[in-house]
């Protein structure tokens, strides 16, 4: 009885994935018709694709061969983060000099350092979800000015750290992961192949001197900031419409043994799909509008409908079957469960958790391995960007603070240690800016 449930919930997964990559291939049908230079992402991905697909449509499948193009394409999508994360460093550090190039008569009066602070603590103050409070605390931590000594940084990330004594040894490399992420500190190897616009502009922005920067030169990196944000926008966009694709077709092959679905509507959905499969392979782009619409038509309402049945499953009330006749059902199942999860690029093998409790030794080597690290990476770099890094991390960590006034004294040095009224300037729109898209979300 258990397989035959679960089983059942296969069928709606398939259902479900059949319908929604029908939908998703014939868009990226569309977009490659309307495409004029591919990607180099791109242009490995489609043939691996089209071949896997294929396969399956032939009634063999490759599994293996769509586990590494899944590989690949999670990969690429670290390569996209890691620069995401090293350009939203530089922003920060050219939003902070903008206003050295504004005309004096053009600038706004600075507020008072204490009034703009009781503006502050009155937005957090206003919020009585504590979870709320830390995460405001965080972004607006991201954007007060940093003038602390190295020091005093490094003693900060300690006691934001402190929390994790105790706590098991996973948690603590999830947080350090990040910390190195957002600092750029852990890059992945080779993120330049197939990206050297973009490794361009970041050697532009890294090789500047931000101390004698001038006006120009300014409006030069500002753009190649914006062309490298498009570009980002682009090529997540594409690559999580790819994933969509090879997640659905993962289920294909996971469910397709035992889900059970209508001969004529498999038959159908097998006829779109292969269908767009041959015009891509013979690169021919036209499709006759009333197949277009005939096609569509046949999908309508599907995926909902599916979607409704795949809701109902829990794979965590069939766990007690992971081993035993069933295990190979209920393995596949969690698989499914997690393609379908909504977090398109998450691992599927169970990694098993360091489960080893932080000691205070243990804590203190992690975070002097991370301290000698960033010494030695802000050597010789700009003022402007460490700073920038160290907001970054700051905005990532646990809040340290004990208590709202323990905040408001932070917020109070901070504005008054600044005295770049330009910087200041700066920062206190930005806060607002913040203060004012939190209040509308409420």
């Amino acid at each position: 009885m258990d397989q035959q449930i679960m089983k059942k919930h296969l069928a709606a997964a398939l259902g479900y994935s059949y319908t929604r990559m029908a939908l998703n291939y014939y868009m990226y049908f569309e977009g490659r018709a309307d495409e004029k230079d591919s990607s180099q992402w791109e242009k490995s991905f489609a043939p691996a694709f089209q071949k896997i697909l294929g396969s399956l449509l032939s009634g063999e499948g490759d599994l293996p061969g769509l586990e590494n193009l899944r590989q690949k394409a999670m990969k690429e999508m670290e390569i996209i983060t890691a620069y995401t994360d090293c350009f939203q460093v530089y922003e920060h550090v050219l939003n902070r000099l903008e206003q050295r190039f504004v005309p004096d008569s053009e600038k706004k009066a600075l507020p008072e350092d204490k009034v703009l602070t009781r503006e502050i603590m009155g937005f957090l103050a206003g919020c009585k979800d504590s979870a709320m409070v830390n995460e405001r605390i965080q972004m607006i931590m991201e954007q007060l000015p940093i003038r602390f000594t190295k020091n005093k940084f490094f003693s900060m990330v300690q006691s934001g750290l402190s929390i994790y004594q105790g706590s098991p040894k996973s948690s603590l490399d999830a947080m350090m992961y990040v910390l190195r992420t957002e600092s750029m500190l852990q890059l992945p190897e080779n993120m330049g192949e197939g990206h050297e616009e973009l490794d361009r502009i970041l050697s532009m922005l890294r090789e500047t001197d931000y101390k004698s920067l001038e006006k120009e030169e300014f409006k030069r990196l500002l753009d190649g900031l914006v062309l490298a944000s498009g570009a980002l926008l682009d090529a997540s966009g594409e690559l999580m419409h790819h994933m969509d694709l090879i997640n659905d077709l993962y289920v294909l092959h996971l469910a397709g043994k035992d889900g059970v679905m209508e001969a004529k509507e498999r038959q159908n959905l097998r006829g779109i799909l292969s269908a767009i499969w041959e015009k891509l392979e013979e690169k021919d782009y036209s499709i006759p509008e009333d197949q277009v619409e005939e096609m569509l038509i046949q999908l309508e309402g599907q995926q909902e409908r599916y979607y409704e049945r795949w809701l109902r499953c829990d794979p965590a009330a069939f766990e007690e079957f992971s081993t035993g006749p069933s295990g190979e059902v209920y393995h596949r199942l969690r698989m499914v469960s997690l393609l379908l999860s909504g977090s398109s690029f998450v691992e599927l093998e169970e990694k098993e958790e360091d489960k080893t409790e932080i000691t205070g030794e243990v804590l203190e080597r992690e975070e002097q391995k991370l301290f000698h690290d960033l010494s030695q990476m802000w050597a010789g770099m700009p003022k402007v960007v460490v700073r920038a890094i160290m907001a970054r991390m700051l905005s990532n960590l646990p809040v340290c603070f004990n208590s709202l006034p323990e905040v408001e004294d932070y917020i109070e040095s901070s504005l008054g240690s600044c005295t770049d009224p330009d910087e200041k300037m700066v920062s206190v729109e930005l806060i607002r800016e913040i203060m004012v898209e939190l209040d509308e979300m409420v």
